[in-house]
Protein backbone atom coordinates (compact mmCIF):
# COMPACT_ATOMS: atom_id res chain seq x y z
CA UNK A 1 0.00 0.00 0.00
CA UNK A 2 2.67 2.24 0.72
CA UNK A 3 5.74 0.57 -1.13
CA UNK A 4 8.57 -0.02 1.54
CA UNK A 5 7.39 2.79 3.85
CA UNK A 6 4.58 2.66 6.51
CA UNK A 7 2.62 4.89 9.71
CA UNK A 8 2.43 4.58 12.86
CA UNK A 9 0.65 5.67 15.63
CA UNK A 10 1.02 7.40 18.78
CA UNK A 11 1.87 5.16 21.31
CA UNK A 12 -1.14 6.64 23.77
CA UNK A 13 -3.86 6.31 20.64
CA UNK A 14 -2.61 2.55 20.70
CA UNK A 15 -3.38 2.11 24.67
CA UNK A 16 -6.54 4.43 24.10
CA UNK A 17 -7.38 1.52 21.73
CA UNK A 18 -6.07 -1.59 23.98
CA UNK A 19 -8.54 0.43 26.98
CA UNK A 20 -11.75 0.80 24.86
CA UNK A 21 -11.76 -3.18 24.01
CA UNK A 22 -10.90 -3.63 27.45
CA UNK A 23 -13.95 -1.68 28.64
CA UNK A 24 -16.13 -3.49 25.94
CA UNK A 25 -15.44 -7.09 27.90
CA UNK A 26 -12.12 -7.70 25.66
CA UNK A 27 -10.15 -10.37 27.69
CA UNK A 28 -7.47 -10.63 24.68
CA UNK A 29 -5.95 -8.71 22.35
CA UNK A 30 -4.52 -10.01 18.70
CA UNK A 31 -1.86 -7.84 17.50
CA UNK A 32 -2.39 -8.26 14.10
CA UNK A 33 0.56 -6.06 12.72
CA UNK A 34 2.95 -8.52 10.88
CA UNK A 35 5.49 -5.30 10.28
CA UNK A 36 5.41 -4.55 14.09
CA UNK A 37 8.96 -5.96 14.65
CA UNK A 38 10.23 -4.25 11.91
CA UNK A 39 11.11 -1.10 14.19
CA UNK A 40 11.95 -3.50 17.63
CA UNK A 41 12.72 -0.58 19.61
CA UNK A 42 9.52 1.10 18.93
CA UNK A 43 7.31 -2.14 20.00
CA UNK A 44 9.86 -2.24 23.04
CA UNK A 45 8.26 0.96 24.00
CA UNK A 46 4.53 -0.20 23.55
CA UNK A 47 5.22 -2.81 25.47
CA UNK A 48 6.67 -1.28 28.18
CA UNK A 49 4.08 1.81 27.81
CA UNK A 50 1.33 -1.58 27.95
CA UNK A 51 3.16 -2.38 31.39
CA UNK A 52 3.02 1.50 33.39
CA UNK A 53 -0.30 1.83 32.07
CA UNK A 54 -1.88 -1.39 33.72
CA UNK A 55 -3.27 -3.28 30.85
CA UNK A 56 -0.79 -5.94 31.14
CA UNK A 57 -4.13 -8.35 32.68
CA UNK A 58 -4.86 -8.65 29.02
CA UNK A 59 -3.50 -11.97 27.04
CA UNK A 60 -1.67 -10.44 23.71
CA UNK A 61 -0.71 -12.49 20.84
CA UNK A 62 1.36 -10.73 18.04
CA UNK A 63 2.67 -11.73 14.74
CA UNK A 64 6.42 -11.14 14.51
CA UNK A 65 9.58 -11.64 12.56
CA UNK A 66 12.73 -13.41 13.31
CA UNK A 67 15.06 -10.32 12.60
CA UNK A 68 13.15 -8.04 14.64
CA UNK A 69 13.61 -9.94 18.16
CA UNK A 70 16.98 -10.91 16.91
CA UNK A 71 17.92 -7.07 16.99
CA UNK A 72 16.08 -6.46 20.10
CA UNK A 73 17.33 -7.82 22.95
CA UNK A 74 15.38 -6.81 25.35
CA UNK A 75 12.09 -7.06 23.60
CA UNK A 76 11.35 -10.44 23.81
CA UNK A 77 11.34 -10.31 27.66
CA UNK A 78 9.27 -7.02 27.38
CA UNK A 79 6.45 -9.08 25.09
CA UNK A 80 6.56 -11.45 28.06
CA UNK A 81 5.93 -8.95 31.01
CA UNK A 82 3.45 -7.18 29.22
CA UNK A 83 1.50 -10.03 28.69
CA UNK A 84 2.20 -11.54 25.21
CA UNK A 85 1.23 -15.24 25.33
CA UNK A 86 1.90 -16.62 22.25
CA UNK A 87 3.95 -15.20 18.56
CA UNK A 88 2.92 -16.35 15.59
CA UNK A 89 7.23 -15.99 13.94
CA UNK A 90 7.56 -16.16 10.04
CA UNK A 91 10.00 -18.72 10.07
CA UNK A 92 9.65 -19.03 6.29
CA UNK A 93 11.85 -22.41 5.60
CA UNK A 94 15.11 -23.86 7.41
CA UNK A 95 17.31 -23.76 4.26
CA UNK A 96 19.35 -20.74 3.92
CA UNK A 97 19.26 -21.24 0.01
CA UNK A 98 15.42 -21.05 0.21
CA UNK A 99 16.05 -17.96 2.33
CA UNK A 100 17.66 -16.98 -0.44
CA UNK A 101 15.01 -17.40 -2.94
CA UNK A 102 12.43 -15.83 -0.53
CA UNK A 103 14.90 -12.46 -0.49
CA UNK A 104 15.22 -13.04 3.29
CA UNK A 105 18.97 -14.29 4.19
CA UNK A 106 20.09 -10.75 4.54
CA UNK A 107 17.20 -10.66 7.33
CA UNK A 108 18.22 -13.87 9.13
CA UNK A 109 19.52 -17.35 9.10
CA UNK A 110 18.14 -20.54 10.38
CA UNK A 111 20.79 -19.97 13.30
CA UNK A 112 19.22 -16.89 13.84
CA UNK A 113 16.05 -18.60 14.15
CA UNK A 114 16.98 -20.90 16.59
CA UNK A 115 18.29 -18.87 19.18
CA UNK A 116 14.34 -16.80 18.76
CA UNK A 117 12.74 -19.60 19.33
CA UNK A 118 14.61 -20.54 22.11
CA UNK A 119 14.58 -17.57 24.04
CA UNK A 120 10.52 -17.11 23.47
CA UNK A 121 9.84 -20.32 24.75
CA UNK A 122 12.10 -19.96 27.74
CA UNK A 123 9.96 -16.76 28.43
CA UNK A 124 6.90 -19.33 28.52
CA UNK A 125 5.82 -17.42 25.07
CA UNK A 126 4.37 -20.39 22.93
CA UNK A 127 5.51 -20.35 19.08
CA UNK A 128 3.40 -20.66 16.17
CA UNK A 129 5.71 -20.81 13.43
CA UNK A 130 5.55 -20.24 9.99
CA UNK A 131 7.75 -21.80 7.09
CA UNK A 132 7.11 -21.63 3.39
CA UNK A 133 7.41 -24.98 1.14
CA UNK A 134 7.38 -25.74 -2.19
CA UNK A 135 10.70 -23.29 -3.67
CA UNK A 136 11.72 -23.72 -7.01
CA UNK A 137 14.32 -26.58 -6.20
CA UNK A 138 12.11 -28.16 -3.34
CA UNK A 139 11.96 -32.10 -3.14
CA UNK A 140 11.14 -34.64 -0.64
CA UNK A 141 13.78 -34.12 1.40
CA UNK A 142 13.88 -30.47 1.28
CA UNK A 143 10.07 -30.15 2.64
CA UNK A 144 10.87 -32.97 5.59
CA UNK A 145 14.01 -31.17 6.45
CA UNK A 146 11.64 -28.00 7.15
CA UNK A 147 9.49 -30.76 9.48
CA UNK A 148 12.63 -32.11 11.52
CA UNK A 149 13.49 -28.56 12.01
CA UNK A 150 10.60 -27.82 13.45
CA UNK A 151 10.73 -29.94 16.14
CA UNK A 152 14.55 -30.09 16.79
CA UNK A 153 14.35 -25.94 17.42
CA UNK A 154 11.27 -26.96 19.79
CA UNK A 155 8.32 -24.50 17.49
CA UNK A 156 5.07 -25.72 19.48
CA UNK A 157 2.99 -25.28 16.58
CA UNK A 158 4.12 -25.33 12.91
CA UNK A 159 2.13 -24.30 10.17
CA UNK A 160 3.50 -25.22 6.56
CA UNK A 161 2.11 -22.77 3.98
CA UNK A 162 2.72 -23.72 0.31
CA UNK A 163 4.76 -21.09 -1.81
CA UNK A 164 1.53 -18.71 -3.32
CA UNK A 165 2.11 -16.84 -6.63
CA UNK A 166 0.31 -13.55 -6.03
CA UNK A 167 -0.43 -11.80 -8.68
CA UNK A 168 1.68 -8.68 -9.22
CA UNK A 169 4.53 -9.89 -7.37
CA UNK A 170 8.01 -10.05 -8.48
CA UNK A 171 7.81 -13.85 -7.27
CA UNK A 172 4.84 -14.69 -9.25
CA UNK A 173 6.79 -12.97 -12.72
CA UNK A 174 9.95 -15.39 -11.62
CA UNK A 175 7.94 -18.67 -11.69
CA UNK A 176 5.78 -17.79 -14.64
CA UNK A 177 9.03 -17.54 -16.50
CA UNK A 178 10.22 -20.79 -15.19
CA UNK A 179 6.84 -22.35 -16.05
CA UNK A 180 5.93 -23.56 -12.11
CA UNK A 181 2.58 -21.79 -11.80
CA UNK A 182 0.23 -24.61 -12.46
CA UNK A 183 -3.10 -22.52 -11.13
CA UNK A 184 -1.93 -19.11 -13.05
CA UNK A 185 -5.98 -17.76 -12.71
CA UNK A 186 -8.12 -19.30 -9.78
CA UNK A 187 -7.39 -16.83 -7.07
CA UNK A 188 -9.89 -18.81 -4.65
CA UNK A 189 -7.15 -21.44 -4.10
CA UNK A 190 -4.25 -18.87 -2.93
CA UNK A 191 -4.71 -19.31 0.25
CA UNK A 192 -0.88 -20.88 1.05
CA UNK A 193 -2.78 -24.01 2.23
CA UNK A 194 -4.04 -25.02 -1.55
CA UNK A 195 -0.97 -25.99 -4.26
CA UNK A 196 -0.77 -23.68 -6.91
CA UNK A 197 2.71 -24.39 -8.07
CA UNK A 198 5.14 -27.36 -8.69
CA UNK A 199 9.12 -27.66 -7.88
CA UNK A 200 11.77 -28.98 -10.54
CA UNK A 201 11.03 -31.86 -8.53
CA UNK A 202 7.50 -32.41 -6.92
CA UNK A 203 3.99 -31.95 -8.65
CA UNK A 204 1.31 -29.75 -6.79
CA UNK A 205 -0.59 -32.68 -5.98
CA UNK A 206 2.39 -34.48 -4.06
CA UNK A 207 3.11 -31.00 -2.55
CA UNK A 208 -0.21 -31.08 -1.08
CA UNK A 209 0.06 -34.66 0.05
CA UNK A 210 3.40 -33.88 1.79
CA UNK A 211 2.15 -30.83 3.39
CA UNK A 212 -0.60 -32.48 4.96
CA UNK A 213 1.14 -35.32 6.07
CA UNK A 214 3.64 -33.27 7.93
CA UNK A 215 0.72 -30.78 9.48
CA UNK A 216 -0.57 -34.10 11.03
CA UNK A 217 2.34 -36.53 11.71
CA UNK A 218 3.95 -32.76 13.86
CA UNK A 219 3.77 -33.81 17.51
CA UNK A 220 2.26 -31.44 18.61
CA UNK A 221 2.61 -30.18 22.71
CA UNK A 222 -0.08 -30.82 24.61
CA UNK A 223 0.98 -28.60 27.40
CA UNK A 224 1.01 -25.88 24.93
CA UNK A 225 -1.90 -26.29 23.35
CA UNK A 226 -4.13 -26.42 26.58
CA UNK A 227 -2.28 -23.19 27.32
CA UNK A 228 -3.35 -21.80 24.43
CA UNK A 229 -6.94 -23.23 25.02
CA UNK A 230 -6.84 -21.58 28.92
CA UNK A 231 -5.50 -18.34 27.51
CA UNK A 232 -8.02 -17.53 24.46
CA UNK A 233 -10.98 -20.17 25.72
CA UNK A 234 -12.93 -17.29 23.81
CA UNK A 235 -11.06 -17.34 20.81
CA UNK A 236 -11.04 -21.41 20.25
CA UNK A 237 -14.94 -21.52 21.31
CA UNK A 238 -16.46 -19.00 19.08
CA UNK A 239 -13.49 -19.25 16.18
CA UNK A 240 -12.07 -22.83 15.54
CA UNK A 241 -14.90 -25.11 15.34
CA UNK A 242 -16.25 -22.92 12.38
CA UNK A 243 -12.95 -22.06 10.89
CA UNK A 244 -11.80 -26.34 10.97
CA UNK A 245 -15.53 -27.23 9.51
CA UNK A 246 -14.92 -24.48 6.48
CA UNK A 247 -10.95 -25.59 6.00
CA UNK A 248 -12.11 -29.47 6.09
CA UNK A 249 -14.82 -29.03 3.32
CA UNK A 250 -12.50 -27.00 1.06
CA UNK A 251 -9.36 -29.47 1.63
CA UNK A 252 -12.15 -31.91 1.01
CA UNK A 253 -13.16 -30.54 -2.45
CA UNK A 254 -9.75 -29.31 -3.13
CA UNK A 255 -8.34 -33.49 -3.31
CA UNK A 256 -11.15 -34.65 -4.74
CA UNK A 257 -10.35 -32.03 -7.84
CA UNK A 258 -6.77 -32.77 -7.67
CA UNK A 259 -8.02 -37.07 -8.06
CA UNK A 260 -10.29 -36.04 -11.57
CA UNK A 261 -7.54 -34.10 -12.66
CA UNK A 262 -5.07 -37.26 -12.35
CA UNK A 263 -7.58 -39.79 -13.35
CA UNK A 264 -8.24 -37.21 -16.09
CA UNK A 265 -4.59 -36.68 -17.02
CA UNK A 266 -4.56 -41.01 -16.84
CA UNK A 267 -7.41 -41.59 -19.06
CA UNK A 268 -5.71 -39.27 -21.59
CA UNK A 269 -2.52 -40.94 -21.57
CA UNK A 270 -4.55 -44.08 -21.79
CA UNK A 271 -6.32 -42.71 -25.08
CA UNK A 272 -2.92 -41.91 -25.92
CA UNK A 273 -1.39 -45.09 -25.92
CA UNK A 274 -4.53 -46.88 -27.28
CA UNK A 275 -4.25 -44.44 -30.35
CA UNK A 276 -0.97 -44.85 -31.18
CA UNK A 277 -1.03 -48.80 -31.10
CA UNK A 278 -4.25 -48.61 -33.68
CA UNK A 279 -1.64 -46.95 -35.75
CA UNK A 280 1.11 -48.98 -35.55
CA UNK A 281 -1.02 -51.72 -36.49
CA UNK A 282 -2.87 -49.74 -39.38
CA UNK A 283 1.21 -49.65 -40.79
CA UNK A 284 1.80 -52.83 -39.85
CA UNK A 285 -1.00 -54.18 -42.54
Amino acid sequence: MYGKSFRTYKIERILEDIRDARSHGARAIAISDDNITIHGKRYLELCEAIIDAGLDDLRYSVQASVRGIKQTPELAAAMARSGTKWVFLGIENAEDKSLHFLEKDRQFSAADTEIVVRHLRELGIIVIGGFIVGNPDDDEEALWANYHYAKRIGVDIPIFFILNPLPKTPLRRELLEKGLITNPEDYTTYDGFHANVRTKHLSPERLFEIREEMGWKYPLDSGAIWRLIREFPWFFARMIPGALLRSTGDMLGYVRGLRRKEEGGRRKERNQKAGSRSRTKCVTK
